[in-house]
């Protein structure tokens, strides 16, 4: 079903400077950034960066503004705590760990090579620069292991989550779709998964660590796997054409998922176990009528129909207000609402959008706040 948006274009401005019309880019902003569970956001520019929270009533408050710290190119926070690492444009190869209520660098790490992407946990801090991984503990930011076979990452395509388990996620090969999850306690590969037959675009993890979604270049589809098995849990279908997606967030427990990309519309979808699916269909007649018309055509079910059966279609669609530019997105669900989701948007012109998703009466309503 699609949800029907909201007239109203309202966004908060996020970008540290004034910020021009919605349409319009700003060139100064160098990295948006969500936290783990989505309760803040960091946008960093040119001029500094800015520390938001993101209330459950869906508003918006800044609790930091750096203006003193320019050029940050990449960032993020350890939930709602006062750590947060970067990085800056000025000392590329420099890795800095920022106390945010006592404003100072309590701890630099300096690398052989530029740092290409980092993240944080609560236990690990992850940094990419070059072709290796370097995991360094939280607690004293000793570095107690370097993946050194991580292959030619350059879209820096990497996810990550801790909970009973602690995974890191990114591509086994350049230009073919094979995902490798790498375990933080052991040190060692867990698993490889043949996501795609093109080089994957984009990756995500769940909060949780049990499930990870993938898209490969193209963005027609994303799937979704479980990180015990490698199981293919769902087949999401995006559209047909061919689109770059810029962000793949699933909520905490991996129930939904939503994308942007550089289509004109953002697509919602629930994830559902390939048992849950046909149980699904089952209830609607599904099963029935497409094994019986599969039957009649082949005589057996064919794998075809099956595809078709696991494959699903967004449950809710909307215009992406910042159509044409870089968009991420984050989604969770409304504390104490059943199929109430809260879905936020930043654009990097320094905007961004709050959406309130709700299923009523089987279908979902879309309003922007």
């Amino acid at each position: 079903m699609t949800g029907s948006l909201a007239v109203e274009q309202q966004a908060h401005t996020v970008a540290t400077a004034a910020a021009p019309s919605p349409a319009t880019p700003k060139k100064e902003v160098n990295s948006i950034r969500f936290n783990q569970d989505g309760s803040s956001l960091v946008v960093a520019s040119q001029e500094g960066f800015r520390v938001f929270d993101l209330s459950s009533t869906g508003g918006l408050v800044i609790t930091f503004d750096f203006s003193t710290i320019p050029q940050v190119i990449h960032i993020q926070r350890l939930y709602s705590t006062n750590l947060t690492a970067f990085v800056t444009a000025i000392e590329p190869e420099t890795l800095k760990i920022f106390n945010l209520r006592r404003n100072e660098v309590i701890c630099e790490h300096r690398y052989a090579k530029p740092i290409n992407w980092l993240a944080v946990n609560r236990l690990r801090v992850l940094v990419a620069a070059e072709e290796k991984v370097f995991v360094h503990k939280l607690k004293n930011m000793d570095i107690v292991h370097t993946i050194t076979d991580v292959k030619h990452n350059p879209k820096h395509v990497f996810a990550t989550a801790t909970a009973s388990k602690s995974y890191l996620c990114f591509p086994c090969e350049s230009e073919k779709g094979t995902l490798a999850l790498y375990d933080l306690d052991t040190f060692k590969e867990k698993l490889q998964i043949p996501a795609h037959n093109t080089a994957i675009g984009c990756l995500s993890l769940n909060e949780q660590a049990t499930r990870v979604a993938t898209s490969s270049v193209k963005g027609t589809v994303i799937r979704v796997f479980d990180t015990t098995s490698g199981d293919k849990i769902h087949e999401l279908r995006r559209g047909l054409r061919v689109a770059a997606l810029y962000s793949v967030s699933l909520t905490a427990n991996g129930e939904y998922l939503c994308c942007t990309g550089d289509s004109e519309t953002v697509h919602v979808f629930k994830v559902l176990t390939t048992e849950q699916r046909r149980k699904a269909l089952e209830e609607q007649g599904w099963v029935s009528s497409v094994g019986s018309l599969a039957v009649q055509a082949t005589g057996l079910f064919s794998s075809q129909a099956e595809r078709f059966m696991q494959e699903e279609r967004s449950v809710c669609t909307f215009p992406n207000p910042y159509h044409g530019l870089k968009t991420f997105c984050n989604i969770g669900v409304v504390p104490a609402k059943q199929d109430c989701l809260r879905l936020h948007l930043c654009g990097v012109n320094g905007f961004l959008n709050t959406f309130l998703l709700e299923k009523k009466e089987n279908e979902w309503a879309c309003e922007l706040h």
